[in-house]
């Protein structure tokens, strides 16, 4: 039952309830062209076409990072989304890091940890991959 709290009580901070500055993103740049992040962590962040960066999401109430992609900014948002166990890495939001992966299509697909990223890619929990919620110009 304690395990269960502990699950619960991740996704809840992670995804919903305002604790989402604390976790972390990885994010594998497959779009075929370099990309910049904007986001909570930094100004903007670099991710040179087939390398991965991180940073902490967060840019408002509405959206988790923008991905500027050709000269376009599309905005991402994670919040209230459930992730399944096992689909967050860490014991505590403190230390949870969340794998993606972005296409060639600018979509995002959650990556399950230690595990190869065709099967998760193939085997998305609801929600996911995620879509730009919008253009926008920021």
């Amino acid at each position: 039952m304690r395990n269960a709290f502990c699950i619960w009580f991740l996704i809840v901070c992670v995804l919903g309830a305002g604790c989402s500055r604390s976790i972390k993103v990885t994010l594998i740049n497959k779009s075929g062209d370099d990309i910049y992040i904007k986001s909570a962590s930094l100004r903007t962040l670099s991710i040179r076409a087939g390398d991965t960066g991180q940073f902490i999401p967060g840019v408002d109430d509405t959206i988790d990072f923008i991905v500027v992609h050709n000269g376009s900014d599309a905005a991402y948002s994670i919040k209230g989304l459930a992730v399944p166990p096992g689909w967050v890495e860490g014991k505590t939001s403190m230390d949870a890091v969340l794998h993606l992966l972005i296409d060639e299509k600018l979509l995002v697909y959650i990556l399950r940890p230690n595990t190869d990223p065709a099967w998760s890619m193939a085997n998305q929990p609801a929600g996911f991959p995620l879509r730009p919620r919008s253009e926008v110009g920021l």
